[in-house]
């Protein structure tokens, strides 16, 4: 979930908030008749907005939950339907601190018209924002390399609802030799020309390299570095995977990618956020999630014999072995012989 919200752009989530906020509010706002919890017969506005904020942040935190971020774009349905229930299972936690400042009828009346509101806005935003997206300006893209990397990465740009680019062109590499028909209708660079030079001749936003092996001066490092300095951002095949995929592909990793990057860094701040996460969520998902839990258990125990739970060993962070207890999906003698196997037909 964290890497999902990691590639979700600024824009996305601070709509996304903006939209789950106001419509508390507008929410409370359209009850004429809303009670003063307060004895000055005023109804605590201050706290309301802290109550928005935090249905905001909660709507957002099950949106991601829910795989409403994720690349792969779902159909209207669905994302009607995810939103609707991401949006009940916040207010459903948000429901005892609106409740202490208006009433408990009067809270389950503001939580039901903004989960409504929320509904039909984010759905108006799934209709309407990629026509909204299209009419501004895409950024232009120029990939480095000819091979079947780049024509890769060109094709995860084309298909991408999430990151399209407009390509530019393609800028030969020392490494390769162009893919014959398959540039015939793309504009191709010769390595004789000024990266630099393309870029601002042509509006270039973004760089990809997309050289598989880039050693030998396969790739003008320097010419990049001129690019990066004034300001134009430069991927890798990595980056640029996971930022049109949300995934990396193991093929497209090298050693130095793993060595220099910064997904090993770990402050103590952001270990104590973690944690603290961690542990609220989890508390949080164990009480909503208990009464299906427990219809599995009973579901479990009535469908064959053994155990409820399954144990195995998993590594976990800094190398350290913990027992990782799920619920047994398999018979109990799938693995008698202690071997992870893959799943067959009736184990």
């Amino acid at each position: 979930m964290s890497t999902a919200l990691r590639n979700v752009p600024v824009s996305t989530l601070f709509v996304d908030v903006s939209t789950c906020f106001l419509a508390l509010i507008v929410a409370t706002a359209s009850l004429p008749h809303l009670p003063a919890a307060h004895v000055d017969g005023q109804v605590p506005y201050a706290a309301l907005l802290g109550d928005a904020t935090a249905f905001a942040l909660i709507s957002v935190f099950m949106f991601a939950c829910l795989g409403l971020y994720r690349p792969t774009p779902l159909r209207l349905p669905a994302v009607f339907l995810r939103t609707l229930a991401a949006s009940a299972l916040a207010a459903s936690i948000a429901f005892p601190f609106i409740e202490a400042e208006t009433g408990t009828s009067h809270a389950m009346q503001v939580l039901a018209r903004a989960v409504g509101f929320v509904g039909l806005c984010l759905l108006l935003g799934k209709m309407f924002g990629p026509r909204l997206r299209k009419a501004l300006r895409v950024p232009r893209v120029l990939i480095i390399g000819c091979g079947p990397e780049a024509m890769s990465v060109a094709r995860d740009f084309r298909e991408s609802k999430t990151m399209q680019r407009n390509v530019v062109g393609y800028y030969i590499s020392t490494n390769e030799q162009p893919l014959g028909d398959t540039l015939s209708n793309a504009r191709v660079f010769s390595s004789e020309q000024s990266i630099l030079d393309l870029a601002f001749r042509h509006g270039i936003d973004e760089i990809v390299v997309a050289v598989r092996d880039q050693r030998g001066g396969g790739v003008p490092m320097e010419q990049l570095l001129a690019c990066r300095i004034r300001g134009i951002p430069v991927l890798d095949l990595a980056n640029c995977y996971e930022r049109a995929r949300a995934e990396v592909p193991l093929d497209s990793l090298k050693s130095s990618w793993l060595v220099y990057g910064s997904g090993f860094e770990q402050g103590t701040l952001r270990r104590i956020v973690k944690r603290a996460i961690d542990l609220v969520g989890s508390v949080v998902l164990l009480l909503m999630l208990a009464p299906l839990m427990l219809a599995t258990m009973v579901a479990i125990r009535f469908e064959s014999p053994g155990g409820i739970f399954y144990k195995q060993e998993r590594v976990g962070f800094g190398g350290k072995v913990f027992t990782c207890i799920k619920f047994r999906s398999m018979r109990s003698d799938a693995e008698k012989d202690g071997v992870a196997q893959w799943a067959t037909k009736n184990d």
